[in-house]
């Protein structure tokens, strides 16, 4: 099966070292295309091509108010090698 995706990901972590209630946030956009293959089921094989942009980590409590900018990401292209076992 051909797929394509697009992806706006946010993620937030505790990590020791930042202040009280204050995570580490991650964002980023995807762009991807790719085939997928079922051998089995509820077993996958990926393999795909996209464009990552506007990555960036910061910290707070929430993405969209009263955030510290720690790091941009690059914008690149990247390619994607995936096995997925569900259970």
């Amino acid at each position: 099966m051909v797929y394509g995706a697009l992806e706006d990901r946010h993620e937030a972590f505790h990590v020791e070292g930042l202040q009280d209630k204050d995570r580490l946030l991650f964002q980023q956009r995807r762009a991807e295309l790719g085939i997928q293959w079922k051998p089995w089921e509820d077993t996958s094989l990926k393999l795909a091509g996209g464009y990552a942009w506007g990555g960036e980590f910061s910290a707070g409590w929430d993405a969209y108010e009263h955030t510290d900018h720690i790091a941009d990401i690059s914008d690149e292209p990247y390619v994607r090698v995936g096995l997925e076992r569900r259970f």
